[in-house]
Protein backbone atom coordinates (compact mmCIF):
# COMPACT_ATOMS: atom_id res chain seq x y z
CA UNK A 1 0.00 0.00 0.00
CA UNK A 2 1.11 3.67 -0.70
CA UNK A 3 0.40 7.01 0.99
CA UNK A 4 1.85 9.96 -0.72
CA UNK A 5 4.28 7.60 -2.95
CA UNK A 6 5.75 5.96 0.06
CA UNK A 7 5.02 2.04 0.42
CA UNK A 8 4.65 0.27 3.78
CA UNK A 9 7.96 -1.94 4.64
CA UNK A 10 7.47 -5.42 2.98
CA UNK A 11 6.32 -8.10 5.38
CA UNK A 12 7.11 -11.47 5.16
CA UNK A 13 3.75 -13.68 5.50
CA UNK A 14 3.17 -17.45 4.54
CA UNK A 15 1.42 -16.30 1.04
CA UNK A 16 4.69 -16.01 -0.06
CA UNK A 17 5.85 -19.84 0.86
CA UNK A 18 6.72 -22.01 -1.99
CA UNK A 19 7.55 -25.12 -0.21
CA UNK A 20 11.23 -25.26 -1.12
CA UNK A 21 13.00 -24.26 2.12
CA UNK A 22 15.69 -22.72 0.39
CA UNK A 23 13.95 -20.55 -1.95
CA UNK A 24 11.81 -19.44 0.89
CA UNK A 25 14.97 -18.87 2.59
CA UNK A 26 16.21 -16.59 -0.32
CA UNK A 27 12.84 -15.02 -0.78
CA UNK A 28 13.03 -13.68 2.81
CA UNK A 29 16.32 -12.65 2.41
CA UNK A 30 15.38 -10.50 -0.95
CA UNK A 31 12.23 -8.91 1.28
CA UNK A 32 14.51 -7.56 3.72
CA UNK A 33 17.42 -6.52 1.28
CA UNK A 34 14.57 -4.37 -0.70
CA UNK A 35 13.22 -3.45 2.75
CA UNK A 36 16.75 -2.19 3.84
CA UNK A 37 16.96 -0.10 0.90
CA UNK A 38 13.77 1.78 1.19
CA UNK A 39 15.23 2.32 4.98
CA UNK A 40 18.16 4.03 3.98
CA UNK A 41 16.89 6.02 0.71
CA UNK A 42 17.48 9.19 2.50
CA UNK A 43 21.40 8.34 3.06
CA UNK A 44 21.87 6.53 -0.06
CA UNK A 45 24.59 8.68 -2.26
CA UNK A 46 24.46 7.54 -5.58
CA UNK A 47 27.71 7.00 -7.30
CA UNK A 48 27.21 5.97 -11.15
CA UNK A 49 26.70 2.17 -10.19
CA UNK A 50 28.48 2.31 -6.98
CA UNK A 51 26.17 2.48 -4.21
CA UNK A 52 26.46 -0.93 -2.07
CA UNK A 53 23.49 -1.95 -1.26
CA UNK A 54 22.10 -1.57 -5.38
CA UNK A 55 24.91 -3.36 -6.14
CA UNK A 56 24.04 -6.08 -3.73
CA UNK A 57 20.63 -6.07 -4.93
CA UNK A 58 21.69 -6.47 -8.91
CA UNK A 59 23.91 -9.60 -7.25
CA UNK A 60 21.69 -11.08 -5.18
CA UNK A 61 18.51 -11.02 -7.98
CA UNK A 62 21.19 -12.86 -10.42
CA UNK A 63 21.69 -15.62 -7.91
CA UNK A 64 18.48 -15.97 -6.64
CA UNK A 65 17.42 -16.49 -10.25
CA UNK A 66 20.22 -18.84 -11.04
CA UNK A 67 19.02 -20.87 -8.22
CA UNK A 68 15.46 -20.91 -8.54
CA UNK A 69 16.04 -21.62 -12.29
CA UNK A 70 17.85 -24.65 -10.67
CA UNK A 71 15.34 -26.17 -8.74
CA UNK A 72 12.60 -25.65 -10.97
CA UNK A 73 14.78 -27.93 -13.41
CA UNK A 74 15.85 -30.36 -11.08
CA UNK A 75 11.87 -30.70 -10.17
CA UNK A 76 10.88 -31.23 -14.11
CA UNK A 77 9.12 -27.73 -13.73
CA UNK A 78 7.23 -27.17 -17.10
CA UNK A 79 7.35 -23.45 -16.91
CA UNK A 80 10.89 -23.13 -16.50
CA UNK A 81 11.95 -21.90 -19.89
CA UNK A 82 8.50 -19.01 -19.42
CA UNK A 83 9.84 -18.56 -15.62
CA UNK A 84 13.39 -18.10 -16.69
CA UNK A 85 12.22 -15.32 -19.47
CA UNK A 86 10.37 -13.38 -16.55
CA UNK A 87 14.03 -13.84 -14.64
CA UNK A 88 16.07 -12.32 -17.48
CA UNK A 89 13.12 -9.57 -18.11
CA UNK A 90 13.56 -8.54 -14.24
CA UNK A 91 16.89 -8.44 -14.52
CA UNK A 92 17.27 -6.42 -17.51
CA UNK A 93 14.35 -3.87 -16.20
CA UNK A 94 16.17 -3.97 -12.84
CA UNK A 95 19.29 -2.68 -14.50
CA UNK A 96 17.71 -0.01 -16.71
CA UNK A 97 15.89 1.61 -12.97
CA UNK A 98 19.19 1.45 -11.38
CA UNK A 99 20.66 3.18 -14.78
CA UNK A 100 18.11 5.77 -14.67
CA UNK A 101 17.99 6.69 -10.80
CA UNK A 102 22.06 7.16 -11.40
CA UNK A 103 20.64 10.12 -14.21
CA UNK A 104 18.43 11.66 -11.58
CA UNK A 105 15.53 10.22 -14.22
CA UNK A 106 13.60 9.31 -11.69
CA UNK A 107 13.18 9.27 -7.54
CA UNK A 108 14.33 7.25 -5.15
CA UNK A 109 11.30 5.98 -4.17
CA UNK A 110 10.17 5.17 -7.50
CA UNK A 111 12.92 1.89 -7.79
CA UNK A 112 11.42 1.06 -3.94
CA UNK A 113 7.97 0.90 -5.28
CA UNK A 114 9.05 -1.20 -8.22
CA UNK A 115 10.13 -3.55 -6.32
CA UNK A 116 7.82 -4.00 -3.88
CA UNK A 117 5.40 -4.49 -6.45
CA UNK A 118 7.59 -6.71 -8.66
CA UNK A 119 8.35 -8.88 -5.28
CA UNK A 120 4.84 -9.25 -4.52
CA UNK A 121 3.42 -9.87 -7.89
CA UNK A 122 6.37 -12.19 -9.03
CA UNK A 123 6.15 -14.25 -5.53
CA UNK A 124 2.59 -14.71 -5.06
CA UNK A 125 1.82 -15.03 -8.79
CA UNK A 126 4.78 -16.88 -10.96
CA UNK A 127 6.54 -18.30 -7.99
CA UNK A 128 3.16 -19.77 -6.32
CA UNK A 129 2.59 -21.57 -10.30
CA UNK A 130 5.76 -23.33 -9.12
CA UNK A 131 4.59 -24.80 -5.77
CA UNK A 132 1.47 -25.99 -6.56
CA UNK A 133 3.42 -28.08 -9.27
CA UNK A 134 5.60 -29.19 -6.33
CA UNK A 135 2.35 -30.13 -4.36
CA UNK A 136 0.71 -31.88 -7.23
CA UNK A 137 3.54 -34.54 -7.74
Amino acid sequence: MRINGVTDMLEWNADYLTGVEEIDLQHQYFLKLINRIEAKLASIVLNHGHNSLLKELVLYARFHFISEENFMAEAGFPELEQHSQLHNEIAGRLNSEIQMLEMDMVEPMHIVMWLSDWFREHTLVEDQKYALYLKSR
